[in-house]
């Protein structure tokens, strides 16, 4: 989830997909229940029950981005979500226990969906980190394990570890095709390697 708005996500990251999963199915009811369309009893309980499981449980990784970002006097993209979703929450608790007969509608629908939304934002992002993790991976296993060194007009074989910037190697062109591998040509690299090698 970098320290950028949206990708301060821990080395070992919840399960998104599932609370944003379950999130969902709690959200679906609580909507129908927010319309008011059923004469449901205890109504308004059970929406404040429903919506604090899925904005104080799995809402809960959201909810401490935002306090860190707070902490740090940073503001960023959980500082604007978290915020909305407490202050739904919150007034449509004031509403629910100090204000009678209230005034306007609850908002515990909203502050279910916000946190449903970002879970669903936070597991696609979390998908795509793995997809790039792997594809690294995949690139840096095509890594030889072995340069050669071309000291002196001699060549010497070193592992790749023990490359160093300013080293002149000797690389090799190769041709692939479907049934081996075989050398083409070879010629000395006169240009000094990057400081990332």
């Amino acid at each position: 989830m970098a320290q950028s708005c949206c990708h301060n996500i821990p080395a070992k990251s919840p399960p998104y997909g599932l609370y944003s999963l379950l999130s969902l199915l709690l959200s679906i009811p609580l909507h129908f229940l927010s319309m008011g369309h059923s004469h449901f009893p205890y109504n308004t309980y059970v929406q404040l029950l429903i919506s604090g499981i899925v904005v104080f449980y799995f809402g809960f990784p959201i909810l401490n981005f935002f306090w860190k970002s707070l902490q740090s006097y940073k503001p960023d993209m959980f500082t604007l979500l978290g915020s909305g979703i407490l202050i739904a929450y919150l007034y449509s608790l004031f509403g629910l226990f100090f204000i009678d007969p209230i005034p306007s509608p609850l908002f515990f629908d909203a502050s279910a969906a916000i946190t449903t939304l970002v879970l669903a934002g936070q597991w696609i992002e979390q998908r795509s980190e793995k997809k790039l993790s792997s594809a690294l991976k995949n690139l840096l296993s095509l890594t030889p394990p072995t340069a050669r060194l071309l000291t002196h007009g001699s060549e010497k074989i070193i592992p790749l570890s023990e490359v160093r910037p300013g080293q002149h190697l000797l690389y090799r062109d190769w041709e692939t095709d479907r049934k081996s591998t075989r050398l083409n040509s070879s010629h000395s690299a006169k240009s000094r390697m990057p400081s990332s090698a």
